[in-house]
């Protein structure tokens, strides 16, 4: 089976390529990977644009393969929390034809991080950068920010995978979606 990962991004190309051999551990996987534009911002900040670039990604990265994945993280409103945003994943399957989509959970992003994104037009990573919560230049390539608050009990490629878990739904369960 061949995949098509729109990421260069090592923690995405490895949670795909881990959930693709669990879901299919009789294939041999074959998994390229491309860097893609989302066509979206940089800094998501609305579920609708977070799902729009997980597609998009996926699209452009689709050729000579079984499948494409896009995968796209970002904040969405989080009502009657501190900060209002929340973190969460999409990922994006498209097969030339259909999209299967999922997302990950979600948590509360810190205040003063939301803060700084809203009122400088920062993404993730600068803004966690200058609130000292890190000093990596891409949060989103290593742990990811859920790494950095939840003391590496959750990182990112596990937010990844429930994301792309989650879009498997329909590939791995077709006769309900008929």
């Amino acid at each position: 089976m061949i995949v098509n990962v729109g990421s260069k991004n090592p923690v995405k190309v490895v949670a795909v390529r881990e959930v693709f051999v669990e879901h299919f551990p009789n294939l041999k996987i074959i998994l390229r990977n491309y860097g893609t534009n989302s066509g979206v911002a940089e800094q998501p900040m609305t579920f609708e644009e977070i799902v729009l670039g997980a597609r998009n990604r996926a699209k452009v990265s689709f050729g000579y393969c079984d499948y494409s994945i896009g995968l796209e993280s970002g904040l969405i409103p989080f009502p009657y929390s501190e900060s209002g945003y929340a973190d969460l994943g999409v990922c994006s399957i498209f097969d030339g034809k259909n999209y299967s989509q999922g997302h990950s959970g979600g948590f509360e992003v810190p205040l003063n991080i939301v803060s700084l994104i809203l009122k400088e037009g920062l993404d993730l990573s600068q803004a966690c950068r200058i609130t000292g919560i890190t000093k990596e230049n891409k949060i989103g390539s290593k742990g990811g920010i859920v790494s950095l608050l939840t003391n590496a009990r959750v990182d990112r490629k596990g937010q990844i995978k429930q994301a792309i878990h989650m879009a498997m739904v329909r590939l791995v369960a077709p006769e309900f979606y008929r």
